[in-house]
């Protein structure tokens, strides 16, 4: 498992070491810790607390900002696996202790290996729960890249399937040729109006079935039935349900049960095809007149 390409990018570098920063600087505020320095009153504390919190925030967003430059440097002459991501974020932490540890022990007097083990549980507190989003967030914009890709690369294997039937069809013309398009206006399948038979909605696509030599092929086409419906009644595609279009040719025979009426085909794969009561008396008229 590699770790996702957008961490290394300048823009989310910057957003990182920010949003670290005003973390920190909103757990210092809400949480106050006195680094087990009780012998501070609690007021001269808050006087100092005042003053270190933002030099905290200041001192988070540059070793972040350090870091992750370093990283980017390193992550552009290889792929960084998740392991070693988890190896540097430790090194990132136990870098951000220390630049703190050191501050505060020479601003508070306190000898550096005495202050040291608090600091430790306190960065860790600190940095867990912006590491944890940051992986959350960019795994995720990871994730949503890998389905776009994955959709453009289908897209194009449409396009090459379509122009492979486009070429078919210019080596044999047929009359009434249906040229579907998608919902950017781009031919994707071209295929004679006597090899159709029907249309099915499938969320954001519509299925295409249609007989290539006695073969059912299902094309999914990126676009709605309302998209192709005008197409679909130029060429005598009947509609019959809202989620259907078929070709009565196809149709051997209306059946009526008590469920309703169902258009069954030549094809025994596959099902009868709904028709529900809006669309049934011109199903039924055009049926008879065919």
């Amino acid at each position: 498992m590699k770790v996702p390409d957008n961490l290394s990018k300048p823009r989310n570098i910057l957003a990182i070491a920010i949003g670290t920063a005003l973390f920190a600087l909103f757990f210092y505020s809400v949480y106050s810790p006195t680094f087990g320095y009780s012998q501070l009153q609690m007021r001269t504390w808050n006087d100092c607390a005042r003053f270190c919190t933002p030099i905290i925030a200041a001192i988070v967003f540059g070793v972040t900002l350090l870091s992750r430059l370093l990283y980017r440097w390193l992550m552009s002459r290889d792929t960084v696996a998740v392991l070693h991501y988890i190896y540097w974020q430790t090194g990132e932490y136990l870098a951000t202790a220390a630049a703190v540890n050191l501050f505060m022990a020479l601003y508070l007097g306190i000898p550096y290996m005495v202050l040291l083990p608090k600091v430790l549980l306190y960065t860790l507190l600190l940095l867990f729960i912006p590491y944890i989003l940051v992986w959350l967030y960019m795994n995720n914009r990871a994730s949503d890249r890998a389905v776009t890709l994955l959709e453009e690369r289908v897209d194009q294997l449409q396009q090459q399937l379509a122009d492979s039937q486009q070429q078919l069809a210019d080596k044999e013309p047929e009359q009434g040729t249906v040229k579907f398009v998608d919902e950017k206006g781009m031919v994707k399948l071209a295929v004679p109006v006597e090899r159709i038979i029907y249309l099915e909605a499938a969320g954001n696509y519509v299925t295409i079935v249609y007989d290539n030599s006695g073969r059912l092929v299902r094309f999914g086409l990126r676009n709605t039935l309302k998209g192709v419906a005008d197409l679909c009644a130029a060429n005598g595609l009947v509609r019959c349900h809202r989620s259907y279009f078929i070709n009565l040719r196809k149709v051997k025979l209306l059946r009526r049960d008590s469920e309703g009426i169902f258009a069954e085909l030549d094809y025994p794969d596959v099902k009868g095809i709904p028709v529900t009561k809006t669309y049934a008396a011109d199903v039924l008229r055009l049926f008879s007149e065919k």
